[in-house]
Parts: structure tokens; sequence; C-alpha cells
């Protein structure tokens, strides 16, 4: 009986807080839109784009925004871009070293344990045609 009972406040209570989630959702988008808007608006007006516009007559408005906007943020990209890649080169190049490092310290590693062994081995066969040859 009770587990009836859990599936029915279940089956009640489940597209109530899915609504909810959903609504919580769109009036977080609507904010984040809101938001948005407001501070285009006041990086227009801090970049001078709004008031320092001449021939408003052969172009539109919104043309003559967003071609000084795309131009801005073509200036600010560029420098964004030149700087992520020199550290970004900087970040490889370390990367290598320490790569390379760590790869070359282990194979000389593995090179040593080789040569003794070999070198154990050597010896034994050594030994081996010693005892061969005084046999003989």
């Amino acid at each position: 009986m009770s587990f009836l009972t859990l599936t029915a406040v279940f089956l009640f209570i489940g597209p109530v807080l899915i609504m909810g989630i959903a609504t919580m959702w769109s009036n977080l988008k609507q904010k984040i839109s809101d938001e948005l808007s407001a501070h285009v608006i006041k990086i227009l007006i801090d970049l001078g784009i709004l008031n320092n516009i001449p021939e408003i007559g052969k172009r539109s408005l919104h043309d003559q925004i967003f071609t000084e906007l795309n131009d801005k943020f073509d200036t600010c990209i560029s420098d964004i871009n030149s700087t992520f890649t020199a550290k970004l080169g900087r970040i490889n190049n370390d990367l290598n070293n320490k790569l390379n490092e760590e790869v070359n310290a282990e194979f000389s590693k593995i090179n040593t344990e080789l040569n003794s062994k070999l070198t154990a081995e050597a010896e034994k066969n050594k030994a081996c045609d010693d005892n061969f040859t005084r046999e003989a």
C-alpha cells in the first residue's frame, strides 16, 4: 500500500517540479539576456560608438554601430590572440622539456637495468666458457 502511495505522490509532484525548473530556467535566461543587453549598451556608450557616428544618412545606425564595434573587437581579439599564442608557446615548450626529461630519465633507467642484466648474463656465459675450456 505504501508503494502505491509513494508512486502516486511522485506522479503528482514530478510534473510540478519539472514545470518549476523550466520556469526558473526561462527566468534565468531572460535575466541573463537583459544583463547582456545592458552591458552591451554600456560598452557602446563607454567606447563612444553611440556618440561618434558620422554619415548617419548613408548607412543605417545598426550597420554603423556594428561596423565600429566589429573593428574594436577585432583589435581586442587580435591582441588577446597574440598574447594567448605566446603564453601557449611557452607552456608547450615547458611541457615538452619536462616530458623529454622524464622520458630520458626513464630510458636511462631502463638502459642501465638492461646493461646490468646483459653484463651479468655475459659474465655467466664467460664462466661457462672458461669451465668448458678447462675440461677439454
